[in-house]
């Protein structure tokens, strides 16, 4: 039972945004990207290539006429506003933390080991 709870406590254990720092300090990563850069990576990461190809979609829709249609440009105002309060709140927890590791670090720091692995395997299959 011991081994169990020992398990399960090392499953949810969290770090603090300062041993995270600490760890991100002795790591050996360098800092090489500019703010161009950045940027860039940010655009691609948002934008990608879904935008191209869903567009047609959201405006005719299924077989049942459940697409946007003429109201596509409302629908796309509104997906930007959500975009942008997604990108307001990874930035505000970016500056909270900021070493090496995205997602990843953000969801070990403040869901535990277990979810943070679990992140990690979605990012691997989201960018394959």
């Amino acid at each position: 039972m011991k081994k169990l709870q020992t398990l399960l406590n090392n499953l949810i254990k969290c770090k603090t945004p300062q041993e995270l720092i600490n760890e991100g300090e002795h790591s050996g990563l360098k800092k090489t990207l500019n703010c161009f850069d950045l940027i860039v990576i940010g655009i691609g990461a948002v934008v990608g290539t879904g935008i191209f190809t869903i567009i047609g979609s959201a405006i005719v829709g299924s077989a049942d006429g459940a697409g946007a249609g003429s109201a596509i440009v409302i629908s796309m105002v509104l997906a930007a506003i959500a975009s942008v309060f997604s990108a307001l709140s990874y930035s505000e927890i970016a500056s909270m933390i900021p070493v090496a590791g995205s997602a990843y670090t953000y969801t070990f720091a403040t869901f535990g080991q277990c979810a943070a692995w679990l992140m990690g395997w979605v990012l691997m299959l989201e960018y394959a």
